[in-house]
């Protein structure tokens, strides 16, 4: 910012360093002149200033304007949300401590029979499962963590990664669910790997919902 010096007035009273008395008045009017001439000066400069500024925004506001996010337009509106009241829990945690060949589908944990309360109406059961898997030797060595609900796959088992081919491991893991019907179910996991892989800790758990 620029910073000007004060206008500092100093009209002597009746201007009695003037030659003459009668020429008092105007020796005033001279001072009076000149200070209001000064302080014009200066507001000439602040003006000239802040318009400046003024521009140099505009220029920068102008090479760099502001980003306007993409409008999205869904052509396919999904359902709403259904609120669900937990009705149990259930942990499978291990280790399976074995190698598989590749190209099946390999059962990890116990099939466990739990239950959908009620005489009517429908259950949402929930699978979060978490998988280390390694000491592979062959790259693309894909693998899949299937939920198996009364022997049956229940969305056909999504890859969750590939086993690592320097020997080391990699955990994987994938949330799923499915609606059932009321009574009892029983509920599994299964992995399926493309070519050997050594199965190692596991920690699934099996949540139960009522809407």
């Amino acid at each position: 910012m620029l910073a000007f010096p004060p206008v500092v007035s100093r009209a002597p009273a009746n201007c009695k360093n003037d030659r003459t008395r009668q020429f008092a008045g105007d020796c005033c009017w001279r001072n009076t002149m000149n200070h209001s001439a000064k302080l014009s000066a200066l507001a000439v400069l602040t003006a000239s200033f802040f318009a400046s500024t003024s521009v140099l925004a505009q220029d920068a506001s102008a090479a760099h304007p502001p980003i306007k996010p993409p409008v999205v337009h869904l052509t396919h509106v999904p359902p709403a949300a259904v609120k669900h009241l937990g009705q149990g829990v259930y942990i499978n945690a291990g280790n399976k401590a074995t190698t598989v060949a590749g190209g099946g589908f390999t059962p990890v944990d116990t099939a466990l029979t739990i239950t959908c309360p009620g005489a009517s109406g429908t259950c949402l059961f929930q699978a979060d499962q978490f998988m280390q898997v390694g000491q592979g030797s062959t790259s693309g060595n894909q693998f899949a963590l299937c939920f198996y609900v009364d022997g049956v796959s229940v969305n056909g088992c999504f890859f969750n990664g590939s086993a690592p081919s320097d020997g080391s491991y990699v955990m994987g893991g994938v949330s799923q669910g499915i609606t059932v019907s009321h009574g009892n179910h029983t509920v599994q996991t299964y992995i399926y790997n493309g070519g050997s892989t050594y199965l190692s800790s596991y920690n699934f758990t099996y949540r139960i919902y009522k809407p």
